[in-house]
């Protein structure tokens, strides 16, 4: 849902029109929708698809898979600057479900408030399969000036959605 709306806007036409996306439990697109991005579930269920914009040995895939065609999609490069800690980073948090997650943002949102004016201001944004998607679409919300946001997501998220100005500070 996010990738149909960020490409929706960056095209100029509302989400459901030229632009549409089908997840689990909702189906947004109208009969100008031209280009539809949905999750492997709502594919035929005998197609089998690797999509990867990570670097891969996709001749080591298509062997494996009884000599499978590779299609390249070129696509634009943006260049990438890499920051490194003096020390590790505690924050990484690593969730893999919905319970785990909610318990993680109770937990955050309980010492936030214990630690009160003693830390600038925290957004703590959840991400995950049952939420509803304009709940999921905050992650892309602009954070307030001198606040920090944590997204607070599954492993399917962390490789699926981009989200800009991710800063090191």
């Amino acid at each position: 849902m996010s990738v149909a709306a960020r490409v929706a806007e960056e095209m100029g036409v509302k989400l459901g029109n030229e632009v549409g996306y089908s997840i689990r439990f909702e189906d947004c697109k109208s009969e100008r929708t031209i280009l539809k991005y949905m999750t492997d579930a709502r594919f035929r269920p005998e197609l089998k698809l690797i999509i990867s914009s990570a670097t891969l040995d996709a001749d080591k895939f298509s062997k494996f898979f009884d000599d499978a065609p590779i299609f390249r999609i070129p696509g634009r490069r943006y260049p990438v600057d890499i920051f490194y800690t003096k020390a590790p980073e505690a924050d990484y948090i690593d969730a893999c479900c919905q319970d785990e997650i909610e318990t993680c943002q109770e937990v955050l949102q309980d010492r936030v408030k214990r630690l009160g004016s003693k830390i600038r201001e925290l957004v703590i944004i959840p991400v995950y399969a049952n939420l509803p998607s304009d709940m999921q679409a905050k992650i892309f919300d602009p954070t307030p000036p001198n606040a920090r946001k944590v997204v607070l997501a599954t492993n399917i998220a962390e490789t699926s959605l981009t989200i800009d100005n991710i800063i090191c500070d």
